[in-house]
């Protein structure tokens, strides 16, 4: 699609996208409103457009604002910082932040640049706790630096458009306009070259977005997590939206914003993909015929804490499954209790049953019992 089309109307794929950042943003500030200081939050978009599609519809910078406008938090705490290196549409989004109904609530007045994308921008961004939101058309501008200088602020996440396809295509070529040096950092982008020879594009997809993931874990991500778009005309890979960040309550609450948007469900665990489809119902097992997630989360938990005991959230902060919610980890543990091979203690008081089921609270103690034949040695 050419860039000028782009800002006609949505596709499918960019409410999903946007659903997810505004989503996660309104989760975001409530973890950051319990601070004991009462913060004041930043979000910064670094290739915002116009605001408002062709067909009136909202895009990603309405959308936080108007989130903000309706919460008396955000109105008062949040710091907007919107750019796009086309003047006509910084222009154009100026105009309609100012039309946007309610705008006068916020007590910070957002502001729009018109830069150029590079490492210099942080600049730009409030020293505070701030939301990163970057949707470049291609990649240029984008580098691992840039994104190690907003995760340096403490409770900062970013949530980036990750075009697979533009990188994939700059691997196969040196004179490519936009340098992949400064996406992964020069050395692996120089061993990636390497690495993807020969390799079916399934291969190369997968050893691609590793090499990102463990690029963000090296400057400090506690998770990096792919949401995968495939293209409905062509079955395949459209693009990513990749999470990073330090904390692992955002992890998790990011986990389950995709779980959410996934358009399907398998064994409780969301694929992480919107293939463009009508979303399928959730998928379940014929029991003794297939290994799913679930049952694959389930053992992996039984194996890593064999013989001890943790509560529920110091395993949730110790384990880094790359889809499981907590809700996936609820129901693996109650698995396991069900069979037999982990104890569950919650002191003080009794656990509660939802539909007669037994839950389990955060700050239950669970023991993992050790194999029978063990149990002595």
């Amino acid at each position: 699609m050419k860039k000028e089309n782009f800002y006609q109307k949505p596709t499918d794929a960019s409410r999903v996208k946007q659903a997810i950042v505004a989503t996660y943003f309104g989760a975001w500030k409530n973890v950051l409103k319990t601070w004991g200081n009462s913060p004041k939050l930043g979000y910064a978009d670094l290739y915002s457009g116009p605001g408002i599609y062709a067909d009136g519809s909202y895009s990603t910078p309405l959308l936080i604002l108007k989130q903000a406008i309706e919460d008396d938090y955000l109105a008062a705490k949040l710091i907007a910082v919107f750019n796009d290196g086309d003047p006509k549409l910084a222009s154009e989004l100026r105009k309609n932040i100012s039309a946007l109904p309610g705008i006068e609530r916020l007590q910070n007045e957002p502001k729009v640049y018109e830069y150029s994308v590079s490492e210099t921008v942080i600049n730009l961004a409030p020293k505070i706790p701030t939301l990163l939101f970057a949707d470049p058309w291609g990649y240029k501008g984008f580098s691992i630096g840039l994104i190690k200088a907003f995760l340096g602020i403490a409770g900062s996440d970013c949530v980036f458009f990750f075009n697979y396809n533009r990188i994939n295509a700059g691997l196969g070529w040196e004179g490519f306009d936009e340098p992949l040096d400064l996406v992964f950092g020069r050395q692996r982008a120089e061993a990636l070259r390497s690495k993807v020879q020969g390799l079916a594009p399934s291969q190369r997809e997968q050893v691609v977005v590793t090499e990102m993931k463990e690029a963000l874990t090296e400057i400090g991500a506690r998770c990096a997590l792919l949401f995968r778009f495939i293209s409905a005309k062509a079955d395949r890979t459209s693009h990513h939206l990749l999470f990073a960040s330090k904390n692992p309550k955002g992890c998790m609450i990011m986990k389950d914003v995709m779980r959410n948007r996934s358009s399907s469900l398998v064994q409780g665990l969301g694929t992480f993909e919107f293939t463009g489809a009508t979303p399928v119902p959730e998928q379940f097992l014929i029991p003794g015929l297939g290994v799913g997630p679930l049952d694959e989360l389930r053992e992996d938990l039984a194996r890593k804490f064999e013989g001890k005991t943790v509560s529920f959230k110091q395993l949730l902060s110790q384990d880094q499954h790359p889809t499981a919610a907590e809700r996936n980890y609820k129901d693996a543990i109650l698995q396991l209790e069900d069979k037999g091979r982990v104890n569950i203690h919650v002191y003080g008081r009794p656990r509660r049953r939802v539909k007669g089921r037994l839950t389990l609270p955060g700050d239950a103690l669970i023991t993992f019992r050790k194999p029978s034949g063990e149990q002595n040695g």
